[in-house]
C-alpha cells in the first residue's frame, strides 16, 4: 500500500508529518485526512467557526501532492 503524510497548517504554522500511513488509495487518505481534522476539532485544538489557514496536505512518498483538505470541508462532510 502506498505511504502518505499529513501535513498539518494551523495559520502561521506547520505541523510535518514524518512517519506517514499506509492507505489503499487517494481517497482513503483523504477520508483520514477529514477524520484528523474532525478530532483537531474535538478536543478543542481547533474551533470549527476560525477556518482561515488550517487544512491538511496529503502528500505521497515521492512528495508529491495529493490532495488538501481544509476545514470549511469537514462541516460540509458532516452535512452529507
Amino acid at each position: 500500500m502506498p505511504l502518505y503524510f499529513f501535513h498539518i497548517y494551523d495559520r502561521n504554522r506547520v505541523i510535518a508529518d514524518h512517519a506517514g500511513q499506509r492507505f489503499p488509495n487517494p481517497l482513503t487518505a483523504r477520508r483520514e485526512a477529514i477524520k484528523v481534522m474532525d478530532e483537531l476539532v474535538g478536543d478543542g485544538l481547533w474551533s470549527d467557526n476560525s477556518h482561515s489557514g488550517r487544512h491538511v496536505e496529503i502528500v505521497d512518498d515521492q512528495a508529491q501532492l495529493v490532495a488538501t483538505v481544509a476545514l470549511w470541508e469537514l462541516a460540509d462532510e458532516k452535512a452529507r
